[in-house]
């Protein structure tokens, strides 16, 4: 659930990334609300600019000239193991830019209900504690290193704790990954282009700079390498911040949720008629507020698990089959990257799941728990009765091709598995060796 740790992470996040370009999606940390701004897409150029020129088309330029040179003008180094990373490496840019143009088209939408269920979550609290949590208020909007630490340590509402009084685990996960992750832009960057010369423009730059004549030209050679790097960074940049956002506007809602039906569960061990109306109220709520965007969760439901199946298997692809192929700090990515994305796929499907058994569950205690005789226990019979559960779906433009539940799990975790070894079965070690040798000499 949202937790003062998770609050402070978000703000911590959105502070580091603000001296980068601007993007729509932000963050009042004293509200504890998103915020999204509704200027003309020119405002976001650089944002743009970054995820469509520099990741998409460079990419793909790369792509298409690292193919033209194993099949006319053969070098050491570029070969078909080169591109299936530039092809892995394009497939999250692709991603990030989907991602982007969501949050452009129905950004405005999902954050009011995203709002939205935050509201939802302080009632819940409130109707639990008697008050929202106000642990933010210590840490929010300090700008020192020094007020940092000391919200984190404040002996009297340390916010690694929950208001129940145990240790945040998720929220001290969360802090832990996504809170330095905007500086690593700063550190990756200089050792992929400078360090160990693997970025992936490389030969393209090399092959521009020689048809202008300049390829041993110092003062070439020295803007080549400040170009690459600085491209390198707002790559990282960019997508170190939007990934971490889409977290947040994912895992947040979905934990939001989960959290209103196990309190729904505990409320409904022994329903009390007195408390009934206020919960069916949050329920109502609740429910209005998800089908509001129904259609639009459906759409980014089927491309994200039809990219991350992809992504999925390409990657345990790399990891199995680049071992032992390349440098040992290069390699690491592709486990590291496999290991990721396999943790936000079974963090958010077992979610989503989740929130349609415990919802059917309540609504299901509810309907063994209703009174008869009374027109006010008939009338709390019907309303009870007319609800169903929170349920996620997949699906193109409207048209739901399948509902996230148990079964959904199993077969999509198979379906990883399998295309992986389609992969492995397709590219052996021996065909791969054999093509690139055929290629390069």
């Amino acid at each position: 659930m949202p937790t003062p740790l998770v609050w402070f992470t978000i703000t911590e996040s959105f502070r580091l990334n603000s001296v980068l370009w601007r993007t729509p999606l932000g963050w009042n940390g004293r509200t504890r609300r998103f915020t999204f701004d509704k200027s003309h897409p020119c405002t976001f150029f650089y944002m743009y600019f970054v995820l469509f020129f520099l990741l998409v088309t460079v990419l793909s330029a790369a792509i298409l000239h690292s193919i033209y040179l194993q099949l006319y003008a053969p070098r050491n180094g570029v070969n078909i193991l080169f591109t299936v990373q530039q092809i892995i490496f394009l497939n999250a840019a692709l991603i990030a830019a989907g991602i982007a143009v969501f949050l452009q088209v129905y950004g405005n939408q999902g954050i009011i209900v995203l709002n939205a269920l935050l509201d939802v979550y302080d009632d819940v609290e409130k109707y639990e504690y008697g008050t929202q949590s106000t642990s933010l208020k210590i840490h929010t909007d300090k700008k020192t290193w020094r007020d940092i630490f000391a919200a984190l340590f404040d002996r009297h509402a340390p916010i690694w704790k929950t208001r129940d009084g145990q240790i945040d685990t998720k929220g001290i996960i969360m802090a832990t990954v996504l809170i330095p992750l905007p500086l690593y832009a700063y550190i990756f960057a200089p050792i992929v282009v400078l360090v160990n010369d693997l970025d992936v423009p490389k030969y393209l730059f090399q092959d521009i700079w020689a048809a202008l004549g300049l390829s041993c030209n110092s003062v070439a050679s020295f803007i080549n390498k400040l170009i690459r790097t600085c491209m390198a960074f707002a790559a990282f940049a960019e997508l170190f911040r939007t990934f971490p956002n889409f977290i947040f506007t994912t895992v947040i809602p979905d934990q939001i949720i989960v959290r209103t039906t196990k309190f729904f569960i505990s409320q409904s061990s022994t329903l009390d008629y007195n408390k009934l109306e206020d919960l069916l109220r949050i329920m109502t709520q609740l429910k209005i507020t998800l089908q509001s965007v129904e259609k639009q969760i459906a759409n980014s439901v089927f491309p994200l698990m039809t990219g991350g199946l992809i992504l999925s298997s390409s990657l345990n692809f790399a990891a199995i089959r680049f071992y032992a192929e390349l440098n040992y700090s290069y390699y690491m990515v592709f486990p590291l990257m496999a290991v990721v994305v396999m943790a936000i796929i079974l963090a958010l499907l077992p979610v989503a799941i989740g929130i349609f058994e415990d919802s059917d569950e309540v609504i299901t205690r509810w309907k063994r728990g209703m009174k008869k005789g009374t027109r006010m226990d008939a009338l709390y019979a019907k309303k009870v009765k007319a609800l169903r559960p929170l349920t996620f779906y997949a699906g193109v433009n409207g048209f739901y091709l399948f509902k996230i539940d148990r079964t959904v799990l199993g077969t999509y975790i198979g379906s990883i598995q399998d295309y992986t070894i389609l992969f492995l079965m397709s590219f052996e070690s021996d065909m791969i060796h054999s093509y690139a040798a055929k290629l390069l000499h």
